[in-house]
């Protein structure tokens, strides 16, 4: 694969705005490379949207997500404590 891991990170403010994508590499992996996928994917994100399939999904997923964090007491603190 291109990288060890990936990620991203979509910040809720009030206003719609910032979006953090990483990837992890490891040391016998081609930053370059990587960079360039990274790149073009998001890149991708913007040309093609979700579709609203997946977006429901998403949605779906998160409110899941959030309802079983919030069914554990020991979930909850630590979300608050944070």
């Amino acid at each position: 694969g291109l990288a060890a891991n990936v990620s991203g990170v979509a910040f809720q403010l009030k206003e719609p705005g910032a979006f953090l994508a990483m990837a992890g590499m490891k040391k016998d992996q081609s930053l370059a490379a990587g960079k360039s996928a990274l790149l073009a994917a998001v890149e991708g994100m913007v040309k093609e949207p979700p579709t609203a399939v997946e977006l429901s999904q998403a949605k779906t997923n998160l409110l899941k997500n959030i309802e079983l964090q919030l069914a554990s007491s020991q979930s909850v603190a630590l979300a608050i404590s944070e």
